[in-house]
């Protein structure tokens, strides 16, 4: 045995070697399966979160907030704009008034939040509006680039409305524009409302620039708004009122540019606090008009240019009907005036030609429009 273990003493020891080689390999390949198993367990459970994540609200990483964000206030920006399409009538002047106040694109963007945000938080319900817009004008700008500013909102607003305008009105008209409805008492209120009445007839009557004279009774009422004259008008219609007026205002101007001829009838449908739908209000009106086609055609086509001007209309129906005024004998032989009475041929014609009822010589037409007016309230500012 002995000289066996002597003879063959390299093979042991060879053997004795690939054994601590296979226990080595044996024990590292438990040790990395251990490890598959591991990360097996470890997959197994990320699987289970990310499952569990699927089926609950994720939470936005910090650049997908960052992202929201800047969405969010370009999104708030747009939908401002948009809305500042709806019965805003002074939009384009107050974008100058504050191109005005402002040095640069910045600051302008800026404007209109400082000025809410202020608004909010300094307005006592005692006071006038008025008192809060020149405080806050104060603290940005000087009072010659202030009175700039009003010049610039005057000369634009002025452009489309039949009310005169001077300090006794321009920072109201100014703070409508900002959101700030316009407050009168009720006795202020009844002066307003009759003399727009009569501005709005006179400049019915009136050819001027902004097209021909339109035809109207003065005895109707189709430009009176609140209706009993003799009360005074409580104080929660007053918006309503000067808003009825800057519709009626702005309607009379497109009629005036189109060319219609005459009002027969204008009234309120829905009466005169209007039909909220979330934040717009909206006024049903219908107008009896007698026009040519032709200015029947324009008047449309300037309604539903409107939001240009920062107003929106929406027509409802419309009737028309042809207006027949006269009715004549005309014989046959009438457009041969020239021929001599004497001739043959026209003896005969007439002879045998019975006379011709033409009916319907006018071309003015009788419409009917029924048509909405609305407006974007959700941005003013509340007084009481």
């Amino acid at each position: 045995m002995k000289d066996f273990l002597k003879k063959n003493i390299v093979l042991f020891a060879i053997l004795a070697i690939s054994l601590l080689f296979f226990l080595a390999l044996a024990l590292l390949a438990f040790m990395e399966w251990s490890k598959v198993k591991g990360y097996q367990a470890s997959l197994q459970e990320l699987h289970a979160k990310i499952q569990k994540l699927n089926e609950e609200k994720p939470h936005p990483v910090k650049q997908n907030l960052e992202n929201i964000k800047k969405d969010t206030e370009i999104l708030s920006r747009r939908t401002a704009e948009i809305n500042r399409l709806f019965g805003k009538p002074y939009a384009t002047a107050l974008n100058a008034f504050i191109k005005s106040l402002c040095k640069d694109e910045k600051a302008e963007a800026k404007f209109l939040p400082e000025w809410n945000d202020y608004f909010k938080k300094n307005f006592n319900k005692n006071e006038y509006p008025e008192k809060l817009l020149r405080d806050f004008l104060a603290k940005r700008n000087s009072e010659e680039e202030i009175q700039k500013a009003k010049k610039a909102f005057a000369e634009i607003a002025r452009t489309r409305t039949v009310e005169p305008m001077d300090d006794s009105n321009l920072n109201a008209m100014i703070l409508d524009a900002l959101s700030v409805p316009r407050s009168l008492n009720p006795d202020a209120c009844k002066v307003y409302a009759q003399n727009m009445e009569e501005n709005l007839f006179r400049f019915a009557a009136e050819s001027t620039q902004s097209g021909n004279a339109i035809t109207t009774d003065r005895k109707s009422k189709i430009f009176k708004v609140y209706e009993d004259a003799d009360k005074l008008p409580p104080a929660d219609f007053i918006p309503y009122i000067i808003k009825h007026y800057k519709l009626i205002e702005d309607l009379l101007y497109r009629m005036k540019a189109s060319g219609i001829d005459n009002i027969r009838d204008l009234k309120k449908l829905n009466g005169l606090e209007g039909n909220r739908d979330g934040q717009y209000l909206i006024f049903t009106y219908q107008a009896d008009l007698t026009a040519s086609a032709d200015a029947i055609r324009k008047l449309f086509d300037n309604l539903m240019k409107a939001n240009e001007d920062n107003r929106i209309y929406v027509i409802r129906s419309v009737s028309i009907a042809k207006t027949f005024d006269e009715v004549k004998n005309v014989a046959a032989t009438a457009t041969t005036a020239s021929t001599p009475p004497n001739s043959r041929r026209t003896e005969t014609k007439t002879a045998d030609t019975p006379a011709v009822k033409i009916l319907g010589t006018n071309d003015k037409l009788n419409v009917e429009i029924k048509f909405s007016y609305i407006i974007y309230v959700g941005d003013e500012h509340k007084l009481r």
